[in-house]
């Protein structure tokens, strides 16, 4: 079976690392840039890639539309298009909206990355939130069964609305703490070197991934204002009484 990975990122290098160990997968790559394939990957182009069994798209949701236009008058009927995602309502529109009517697709998102499964994939989550096709369900029982996954199912909405304070929150405080410059002090409680684990995650993840999370995830917003209002009605009530 041949596997095309779309996006040469930090988690679309992963996953071909991850499937080209795989003895039964043929995984060839696409990408943009000048940057080559990992080992045992071909880098081929976008017509190529589109021309396997299972297309997998490992590029920011900012670029989904101009992907999905692209493929889809290349892609075969049959090809499983896989979603990876962070989040899910809007890259699912948009595969219904650029994919109308295809009948294998995979719409997920790893609750695992590079750095997270640096070790092997086993015991982590994959979130499917839809799974259309023979192809699609074959490839579910494979992430559960060969790579060891453990399968949660939920909707896009509910997903989402998870995310956004699982993830859209995380992400947004350590952006925040980031800014502020906040580094290593001689006076290192604990607690404090929690605050900088956070900064280090900043540091970590893409900009793309950023913006995903906290822009195409439309719950994040309301999330975010409710941090901010809690924060500034904790401020204000140490204030009221001291000036």
């Amino acid at each position: 079976m041949r596997v095309g990975i779309i996006g040469l990122g930090n988690f679309g290098r992963f996953a071909a690392e991850l499937l080209a160990r795989d003895k039964d997968l043929e995984v060839i790559a696409c990408d943009a840039s000048d940057n080559g394939a990992p080992e045992g990957v071909k880098k081929v182009d976008l017509a190529e890639a589109a021309s396997a069994d299972a297309v997998v798209l490992c590029v920011p949701l900012a670029a989904y539309g101009e992907v999905l236009s692209k493929l889809k008058p290349l892609l075969k009927k049959e090809t499983l298009v896989v979603d990876i995602c962070s989040v899910k309502v809007e890259p699912n529109k948009q595969l219904r909206q650029y994919l109308e009517g295809h009948e294998n697709l995979l719409v997920t998102h790893p609750m695992f990355g590079p750095q997270s499964a640096a070790n092997g994939t086993a015991g982590h989550v994959l979130v499917v939130t839809d799974a259309v096709g023979q192809r699609a369900q074959d490839t579910v029982e494979y992430c559960e069964h060969k790579l060891g996954l453990n399968i949660m199912r939920m909707t896009n909405e509910e997903h989402d609305k998870a995310m956004a304070d699982v993830h859209a929150l995380t992400f947004f405080v350590a952006r925040g703490l980031h800014k502020i410059g906040l580094s290593k002090s001689p006076f290192q409680a604990p607690s404090y070197e929690m605050l900088l684990d956070l900064v280090a995650f900043d540091e970590k993840h893409s900009e793309e991934l950023f913006q995903t999370i906290e822009q195409g995830n439309p719950y994040a917003a309301d999330a975010r204002g409710q941090l901010l209002k809690a924060l500034t009605d904790v401020h204000n009530s140490l204030a009221t009484d001291k000036e």
